[in-house]
């Protein structure tokens, strides 16, 4: 394998959450920015007012404050954790309130970034949505992470979410039915269904291999062929 493609010599990687510029975006006022240890409380009442299906999940810690420090890189300690750090979360603030929240998580070894889970409160959401309007700062953002290849997945009980990453340069590659545990009511759990995204950035795209060198059964071989012709034929460009 690595016949269609570039090939590299193997070294160490390191990614690093680069650093953000403050953005405010006009008239609605809004500012992001990595979440910092005072905020940590407000950032977690985000995520059990507008994320509550993730109780009990493998997700559960983001709604408890004291479990943040060493596992989420904070504001404070940017410069010691920008690298150490596997998982960041940024926020997104609106006339002084905390509205809307996003994880991500890097593999260094994979030069990957995944857009772990995002959520806007539910009395923001009504209003131009706040990450329609912040996306493409994101994406310059993760341009400067060092990563190559980004990944993603949606919820299925709407489909907003789906339809910022298919606007933005995302490739739909599958549906999971039941992939991951999620939280209905009180002692209740279901498996919930997600859909699944990637898109390479940078020169990723230069680096994976081609399907001249893919072996693949009819069935996959006809998935890949669905799958290329609903995103309109554009699987390997980079951006």
């Amino acid at each position: 394998m690595g016949s269609t493609c570039c090939t590299r010599k193997i070294e160490k990687v390191r990614l690093k959450w680069a650093s953000l510029p403050q953005l405010v975006e006009e008239p609605q006022n809004i500012k992001w920015d990595f979440v910092s240890e005072d905020e940590v409380p407000l950032v977690a009442d985000v995520w059990k007012k507008s994320y509550p299906e993730l109780r009990h999940s493998s997700l559960d810690f983001i709604f408890h404050p004291q479990m943040y420090k060493g596992k989420v890189m904070l504001r404070e300690n940017y410069q010691r954790e920008c690298r150490e750090r596997d998982r960041c979360m940024l926020r997104w603030e609106r006339d002084g309130e905390i509205v809307a929240a996003m994880m991500l998580t890097k593999w260094d070894e994979n030069r990957q970034v995944e857009l772990t889970i995002g959520a806007i409160l539910p009395h923001h959401r009504k209003v131009e949505n706040i990450f329609v309007q912040g996306f493409p700062a994101v994406m310059d953002w993760l341009r400067r992470t060092g990563a190559e290849y980004l990944t993603a997945f949606c919820e299925t009980w709407h489909d907003l979410s789906q339809r910022l990453l298919e606007t933005n340069g995302f490739k739909l590659c599958g549906i999971f039915p039941g992939q991951c545990v999620r939280w209905t009511s009180g002692d209740l759990q279901y498996r919930g269904c997600l859909v699944h995204y990637y898109r390479f950035i940078r020169d990723g795209a230069e680096f994976a291999t081609r399907p001249e060198e893919w072996r693949l059964s009819e069935r996959a071989a006809g998935l890949w062929e669905a799958l290329t012709e609903l995103n309109g034929g554009k699987m390997f460009d980079n951006s």
